[in-house]
């Protein structure tokens, strides 16, 4: 920091003491000082001027910003600090660094409100590793931050999920001599309901009671929120009734987070016990309360008093979504009961609230469907309330919404637009879109119907695989679905039991064998092209579905499938949709796989199908039989078993038997228990097994060794693997047969390296490690050799 010398210093002390001054002499008239700008006007003019340079500007040219400024400042260093305070407000915490840059650069001292208001910018943001890298700036410059420099530092992890930052803070807090208040226990105990760490918070609340610092609402509120992320819903009710009535009562937050740790845990009735007695501290109800208690009760299937809090939300009166009513509607259709009543009001009651003009539409929608070019967006066909838009491959739902709302716009069209569904950026086919900004009458309709699973949607797809049948067979896949974070914030949906209930029913339109230039998995893999229906909308649901029957779509590297020279993006097309305009009437919009897909007709189906004959499906099932499962007879579409999964009862199920010499096997993602524990769990119910959905993001990975040159059965093959990094295999494994380890999941590790490097020998689901390092048929050793850091030899066998 900047030092001043004596004769500043003199200065300073004069400006802060006026009465050290020399008083002037009778013979020498004062001197008429000369108008100076106000604070505020100089202060107001620099943060305009700072402002309109962006987020991130050059540092040049915040030193051309602020240098006007430099002589209002040197006479009043308040007008600095107004400034860093409206850049702090406005989050714009790079810009506020860059003008303590220019203090320093022209010897302006920077003092601890300054740094503060840079951390408060950092805060905004989230930008906690910044905000502890400013913070460490001031301690090296020998400045004291004060309770409210920490506080905002602290806020600054919470937001970036750094609990333990925070709580070294704290600590910190107290090291240099500064009290804690109920902000600053409150931002740490923030930082850690983000995380679900309900005990730390509940710690900081007894250190609060101990340093005699008075807890608030937002302080149980921020416990509350704790138990709920954790699933903690008995120890949510405890504390909330258990807060002191005379100090601090419970607000609608607490009770709110209390309820929705009721419903994740599917205890309705204790949800609606605590919603009830809102009304005895006479809380005031809100949207999100009855959202919430309504969610429990449709998510336990009490479809009547789901139907009893809606009503009763009307009467407050509270707006009642789509969302929500279609909630209700499926747990009434989950319980048998018919929603065509309740269908038609709403109907009904949205469209007389409906106001958007129809006729202007018709004009809009001939001019924006006739002369379009096909890889634009386009509007197909309108109906009362809801229009059909065509969304190209490689632009998102968001961004398709807004070019179709400025075209609309210039063709006179000055209402809102709004979509209740969304399609991959790589996805094409048929968006639907209200007329009318979210939680308009039409929007609502169109929600409803989404949430009430009222809509149906047909997808066309090609996939690569072994043979799933004959040209007609019909199958449907069934296993939970959950997201994931992978790196560079890709998504990517796995199978799990823990997952939400996903359905995907499909229809094998055309079987065509693989060209010559495509490698594939199996030697009898075949190109399909499918009619796909997606029964529930999870995110990727068709894509993760198909990739985890071993038949991932061409074009879909996220899910190892398939990438020719010939199909350039993913081939994924929403071919047609099925809704209900505010007329009732049904709205069944069709964009033909050939009209909008040129670069198919093109490079795939004119100049690589016409030279491919169809595939003799029947003598390639009889080496890899496609087994029907018995369950699914009738009219509804067949379960089909893929070669690599057992399928039962509609879902992929097995008991998790572990033996203790097993559990602590070091080989990725595996859960450990006790032999007790596992035992207790399998008398009380049946897991669903988790199932991996193949492949991996195209990125970069660690060097994996060259095939083996080794002799290996028929079936079998041979690979190497390099652990003697302490890296990990990244599978999950089975060994219930006491001889072999079947694999069951593969996650991020070598194994998975293995498969980016190697096209032909690749690891699949199902395959069993039958040997390791020359050790067979004792699963406990191959355990063993599998968790020493060396050069692994496994060989495998294919799934049959």
């Amino acid at each position: 920091m900047f030092q001043a010398d004596g004769c500043t210093r003199h200065l300073h002390a004069l400006r802060a003491a006026p009465w050290l001054r020399d008083e002037p002499s009778a013979e020498q008239p004062k001197r008429r000082k000369a108008p100076r700008r106000g604070r505020g006007r100089s202060a107001e003019a620099v943060l305009k001027a700072l402002v309109v340079l962006g987020p991130h500007p050059r540092q040049a040219d915040v030193f051309g910003a602020c240098r006007p400024a430099l002589a209002s400042w040197e006479r009043n260093p308040r007008a600095t600090t107004s400034v860093l305070v409206g850049l702090a407000r406005r989050g714009l915490w790079d810009t506020a660094l860059k003008v303590t840059r220019f203090m320093e650069h022209c010897g302006l001292e920077v003092n601890c409100f300054h740094f503060t208001s840079v951390i408060s910018a950092c805060e905004k943001k989230g930008k906690w590793e910044m905000a502890l890298t400013v913070l460490g700036r001031m301690k090296e410059e020998e400045i004291l931050p004060s309770e409210v420099t920490y506080n905002a530092a602290i806020s600054a992890c919470a937001k970036g999920d750094a609990w333990p930052a925070a709580l070294q803070l704290l600590e910190e807090l107290r090291m240099d001599g500064c009290m804690p208040d109920s902000i600053t226990y409150n931002a740490a105990s923030s930082a850690c309901a983000a995380a679900g760490l309900w005990n730390l918070s509940l710690i900081l609340l007894q250190d609060m009671y101990e340093s005699t610092v008075p807890a608030n609402s937002i302080t149980f509120s921020t416990l509350l929120s704790a138990c709920n992320n954790a699933k903690q819903w008995q120890r949510a009710i405890s504390i909330l009734f258990g807060m002191p009535a005379q100090t601090c009562m419970p607000d609608k937050i607490c009770y709110t987070a209390v309820i929705s740790a009721c419903e994740k845990a599917g205890e309705w009735n204790k949800a609606l016990g605590c919603f009830s007695h809102m009304d005895v501290h006479t809380v005031e109800k809100d949207e999100i309360c009855f959202n919430s208690a309504i969610s429990a009760c449709v998510r336990a299937r009490s479809w009547s008093q789901a139907l009893r809090l809606a009503l009763e939300m009307e009467a407050v009166p509270i707006a009642v979504n789509g969302i929500l009513w279609g909630g209700v509607s499926t747990a009434m259709q989950q319980s048998s009961q018919s929603v065509a009543l309740l269908s038609s009001r709403l109907c009904r009651e949205w469209a007389s609230q409906q106001r958007t003009s129809h006729t202007s539409l018709d004009f809009v929608a001939s001019r924006l469907g006739a002369d379009e070019s096909e890889h634009e967006v386009q509007v197909l066909c309108q109906a009362n309330g809801v229009l059909a838009a065509f969304k190209p491959t490689g632009l998102s739902s968001e961004a398709a919404l807004q070019r179709l709302s400025h075209l609309l716009s210039l063709q006179g069209y000055k209402g809102q637009l709004s979509r209740a569904s969304r399609l991959d950026g790589a996805t094409s086919g048929v968006m639907p879109v209200a007329l009318g900004e979210p939680g308009s009458p039409a929007a609502n309709w169109l929600n409803y119907q989404f949430a009430a699973r009222m809509v149906s949607k047909e997808y066309v797809c090609l996939c690569a695989g072994l043979p799933l049948g004959s040209r007609g067979t019909q199958g449907v896949v069934i296993a939970g679905l959950a997201t994931q974070r992978m790196q560079a914030s890709q998504l990517k949906v796995a199978w799990t039991s823990s997952g939400k209930e996903a359905r995907t029913e499909y229809e094998v339109g055309e079987v065509f064998s693989l060209p010559d230039d495509v490698d594939a998995l199996h030697a009898d893999s075949v190109l399909m092209l499918l009619q796909v229906k997606p029964l529930t909308g999870r995110t990727h649901q068709i894509r993760s579905h198909l990739a985890g029957i071993g038949r991932p779509i061409v074009g879909d590297r996220a899910y190892d499938g398939l990438a020719p020279g010939w199909c350039p993006r993913l081939f994924l097309h929403c071919r047609r949709i099925s809704v209900r305009d505010l007329d009732n009437m049904l709205f069944e919009p069709v964009v033909g796989l050939g009209s909008n897909l040129p670069e198919f007709d093109h490079r795939f189906f004119g100049r690589i199908m016409a030279s491919i004959p169809p595939a003799d499906v029947e003598a390639v099932q009889q080496s890899y039989p496609v087994q029907v499962s018995q369950n699914c007879s009738g009219p509804r579409p067949k379960l089909l078993q893929p070669p690599q999964l057992e399928v039962q009862s509609a879902a992929v199920f097995m008991h998790v038997q572990l033996q203790a010499a097993f559990f602590e096997i070091d080989m990725g993602n595996s859960a450990c228990c006790t032999g007790a524990e596992a035992s207790a769990e399998n008398e009380q119910k049946e897991l669903t097994r988790k199932e991996a959905v193949p492949g991996a993001p195209d990125l970069p990975g660690p060097d994996v060794a060259a095939p083996i040159a080794a002799q290996a059965s028929p079936g079998e093959y041979l690979i190497q693997l390099d652990k003697s990094t302490g890296a990990k295999l990244g599978i999950d494994v089975d060994h219930k047969d006491g001889e072999t380890l079947l694999i069951e999941v593969i996650n991020e590790g070598l194994v998975m390296d293995w498969n980016n490097a190697n096209s032909k020998d690749r690891v699949t689901v199902g395959d069993r490690i039958v040997e390791v390092n020359g050790i067979n048929k004792d699963v406990l050793q191959l355990v063993d050799e599998c968790k020493k850091n060396q050069v692994l030899t496994l060989k495998l066998r294919r799934g049959q």
